[in-house]
């Protein structure tokens, strides 16, 4: 598969990274949202050739497009290996960065945190979007989970973390296979409301106003309604 990269006027990104993200923003990509522009990035080429979106494989040359195996080290090491070109698909006009991430496996919760550094770094607003394990997943994903949030806290001007457990709370009812899809719609739904400022048809009011906004630290749980 090749890596696809697109020119944008839209100054809002939302990247997604690991195969859940992915998952989630394709929902919404697939919904005809078109505020924002999208990219996702995995080292999972396959789960990447699922998706209706640009994509970009972290680590190819050291990954060959196999998955990162539940271990953050492997995400995180694929990502600064494609730095330069996470670099480059970022300077198309974005000056807000989504990053969205469900944590716990090894290529979300290790590359994540690295794509906001790179994107922090070259001045623009980042947001850190992401999402907490089931209580059922293993413990190992709920701990990596925790160090990724941290890690995301440090690079992004602004992080928040929806619970995929509090929705089996609310509906208890759903089985494994549903409450995977109420996530990603959730997640999809919070996405779609945190692009929300970039102004109608993805025509932002002022581009300095929404980097300045993000930048402050909105704590944007209240934003996305959750």
């Amino acid at each position: 598969m090749k890596n696809q990269t697109s020119r944008t006027k839209r100054i809002v990104k939302v990247i997604a990274v690991g195969g859940g993200a992915g998952r989630a923003v394709d929902l919404l990509n697939r919904r005809g949202f078109r505020a924002v522009s999208f990219l996702a990035c995995d080292t999972d080429g396959c789960a990447l050739q699922q998706l209706s979106l640009p994509c970009y494989r972290l680590g190819e040359g050291i990954m060959k497009g196999h998955v990162a195996g539940g271990w953050p080290k492997i995400g995180y090491d694929a990502a600064e290996a494609s730095a330069g070109d996470i670099e480059r698909l970022l300077s198309d006009g974005t000056q807000l960065a989504i990053v969205v991430a469900c944590l716990g496996g090894g290529a979300g919760t290790g590359a994540a945190p690295v794509i906001a550094k790179i994107a922090k770094k070259m001045g623009l607003a980042v947001v850190g979007l992401l999402s907490y394990p089931f209580e059922s997943e293993t413990h190992i994903a709920r701990y990596n989970a925790v160090n990724g949030y941290c890690e995301m806290c440090d690079q992004a001007d602004s992080t928040s973390m929806l619970s995929n457990e509090e929705l089996l709370l609310q509906e208890p009812d759903l089985s494994i296979r549903e409450a995977l899809q109420k996530a990603d719609d959730v997640l999809a739904r919070a996405i779609e409301n945190l692009a929300g400022i970039s102004g109608k048809d993805g025509q932002p009011i002022c581009a300095e106003d929404v980097k300045a906004f993000y930048k402050a630290g909105f704590y944007i749980r209240n934003f996305i309604g959750q």
